[in-house]
């Protein structure tokens, strides 16, 4: 079993996609436990639960709380760093310029003879240029 430091380093290592730490391993078997830890303790990081190590049915129970009482501290860590973003929304009502805007807009950039053009289409527009462009790759070849 790995000592809290190293479980600690090997948390962080695992959540921050680092290159997990293979100084900590004696031999092969070591090898397969820190790998092992590493996707445990990103999974439980990824859903903010120690539920990947409770549910583990391949920890011995001494290993199931020494990773347990690590994820905990770390997940409780993050929560303290964590700071709310402060942020607004405001929308006109009957404005036409916020109702375009607010529609999700297509942009494709087009190579034409003067160079390249962009080409912005809502989404009806859109969808008749891909009816209109379907029609021509239909009529230049009928097997398509």
């Amino acid at each position: 079993m790995l000592s809290e430091e190293q479980l600690a380093t090997l948390y962080d290592c695992a959540t921050t996609s680092t290159r997990l730490p293979n100084d900590f391993a004696d031999d092969q078997e070591d090898l397969k436990n820190i790998i092992r830890y590493g996707e445990l303790f990103k999974a439980c990081h990824a859903i903010n639960s120690t539920d990947f190590i409770q549910k583990s049915e391949d920890l011995k129970d001494e290993e199931k709380v020494a990773l347990e009482r690590i994820v905990e501290q770390k997940l409780a860590e993050s929560a303290k760093n964590e700071k709310d973003i402060a942020w607004n929304v405001n929308i006109v009502v009957a404005n036409s310029y916020v109702a375009k805007s607010l529609r999700p807009v297509i942009n494709i950039q087009m190579p034409t003879v003067g160079g390249d053009t962009n080409f912005e289409f809502d989404i009806d527009s859109f969808a008749q240029f891909r009816q209109q462009l379907a029609q021509a790759v239909l009529a230049v070849n009928p097997q398509e």
